[in-house]
């Protein structure tokens, strides 16, 4: 009789978890041919919401054998409990970096070291291009990975609806333009506070942090732990969290400007997002509109650049003296700075180590737009790190643990009474013959973070990720098109700007071969 366990889905009996096998074997398998590997080389990383790893050293003594990058890397490890043959599934995936060497004056054979990621990968292969609307987490994963016309990744053949949770709301917005389908896990894993992994079978988990509890937990008496290690840590500690985002536009701005005699280009407050006009006065007199257009424009009086801020004059005017103004009304570009402060954080700090008691720490993302999307942005970051965590590693050969469960911890000594988030577990293989795991897990000073990830996230609050993103469509066209606007363009000139269209880009009749399309553009190439 077998017994197949798969890493990520622990529903054995306890006795599989707490020791009481013989016959133990690891077992590596590439392109699904077994393989042997040097002992105490086997490496295996899992961590929290990035990718899984597998790392190993092989000798082949023909040195003829190079395994195929992308080839199926498989890790098993077999042993009997109660005369029932267990298979435990520890790692799978595809090879990404074959390394070959040869060791001076040996006249046959090679090394390899190798390295291979997990399925979670795939998710950078691929771009997502939809716009979701009040949408649950569930559905929009369903459609990422099932839907043709916006992603590709449902070739991997990923299953992504039994392990996937609907989320604590639906998400109001989501521009997906463009992004990897990982940007997009992890955009909702940041609004959400969930976490995400693909399985060695190829499912997708996507799930609230507090619903996977550990097959075990840590006592004074349960002997399955040694190099037990606390500390407190300030790393990735913050209470005031700025974010820089991209820019938005002012009010209608209107700035006047006196003439020297010499100078004919005149710097705004803001970068130009849209011109309205251009007027000058000279010596007193009544006001003049000019023709003003974007550089290059023949017959301007007046030019600028769409986020320059500078204007000028064409040398062909009368430069203006200092009698003279020039008003100038237009729509700017300003970046988008957020500054959020968690006031009772700081007094604590302040408390303790005196002084500010401030912890800054600035956030970029170019997809803000608006002061209310970064407004949120920070409250969620500071709801993740305004809090001292306790760092905890230790080792155990007692095997269940994965990166992402809840493990309780109760050790007197140590005043613990709490449970635990796992970010990592590392295992390795002792001579080839036994696997050891080195697990790392955090946890809040104050709070159990079970209960704050509860809390934090289950405050009302719109769900909104990339809201303000213009989604480009590109698609190949497969059948005759007829234009119903007929546009002249004289081929001198690119970008063809004709009307509310713009056509970059050429083509000839009957041959259109891809296009795409955004707000008030046609673009052809």
């Amino acid at each position: 009789m077998k017994v197949w366990l798969s890493p990520g889905r622990f529903s054995c009996p306890g006795d599989l978890l707490y020791g009481g096998d013989d016959a133990v074997s690891i077992h590596l398998y590439i392109g699904g041919v077994e393989k042997a590997f040097s002992p105490n080389s086997l490496s295996i990383g899992d961590e929290l919401n990035t990718r899984g790893r597998c790392s190993f050293s092989m000798w082949d003594g023909t040195g003829e054998y190079y395994p195929d990058v992308g080839a199926i890397v498989r890790v098993e490890e077999h042993y009997v409990v109660d005369d029932v043959e267990v298979i435990d599934e520890k790692f799978e995936g595809t090879l990404d970096e074959p390394e070959e060497s040869i060791p001076e004056g040996v006249a046959a054979g090679h090394f390899l070291k190798c390295e291979a990621v997990s399925y979670d990968q795939l998710c950078d292969r691929y771009h997502v291009q939809a716009v979701y609307v009040n949408q649950t987490i569930k559905q929009i994963i369903a459609d990422v990975f099932a839907n043709s016309n916006h992603c590709d990744i449902y070739l991997e053949g990923v299953e992504a609806a039994t392990n996937v949770q609907d989320g604590p709301a639906p998400i109001e917005k989501l521009v997906a333009n463009w992004i990897t389908v990982t940007d997009l896990l992890s955009d909702l894993s940041k609004l959400t506070g969930y976490k995400w992994f693909i399985d060695s079978d190829k499912s997708l988990h996507f799930f609230e942090r507090s619903t996977t509890p550990a097959p075990f937990g840590l006592t004074d008496t349960s002997l399955n732990y040694a190099k037990f290690k606390l500390k407190r840590t300030r790393q990735d500690y913050r209470n005031v969290q700025i974010v820089r985002g991209g820019t938005t536009t002012t009010d209608t701005q209107t700035e006047v400007f006196a003439g020297d005699g010499k100078r004919r280009t005149f710097t705004l407050k803001y970068p130009v997002n849209d011109m309205s006009s251009v007027r000058i006065k000279r010596s007193g007199g009544a006001w003049t509109d000019q023709i003003v257009a974007v550089q290059g424009t023949e017959g301007a009086e007046w030019t600028y650049l769409k986020g320059s801020a500078n204007i000028s004059q064409a040398t062909s005017g009368t430069v203006l003296a200092g009698v003279d103004d020039v008003e100038v009304v237009y729509i700017g570009d300003f970046p988008i700075m957020y500054k959020a402060p968690r006031d009772d954080e700081i007094e604590a700090r302040k408390a303790i180590e005196g002084g500010g008691g401030i912890y800054e720490h600035v956030e970029f993302d170019d997809s803000i737009e608006e002061d209310a999307a970064a407004a949120r942005k920070a409250n969620s970051l500071l709801d993740s790190y305004a809090k001292i965590p306790r760092a905890i590693t230790f080792d155990t050969n007692t095997r269940g643990l994965k990166a992402g469960q809840a493990i309780s911890i109760v050790l007197s000594r140590y005043k613990l009474d709490d449970v635990f988030l796992i970010t990592r577990v590392d295992t390795k293989d002792l001579a080839g013959k036994h696997l050891v795991y080195t697990v790392r897990c955090v946890g809040s000073e104050y709070d159990s973070w079970v209960q704050y990830f509860r809390d934090a996230f289950k405050r009302p609050k719109r769900l909104v990720a990339r809201e303000n993103e213009t989604l480009l469509l590109l698609r190949s066209l497969r059948e005759k098109a007829r234009a119903t606007t007929t546009i002249t363009v004289t081929p001198e000139n690119r970008p063809y700007h004709v009307g509310e269209f713009a056509v970059v880009g050429f083509c000839e009749v009957n041959d259109l071969e891809d296009y795409y399309i955004g707000p008030g553009m046609i673009a052809v190439a």
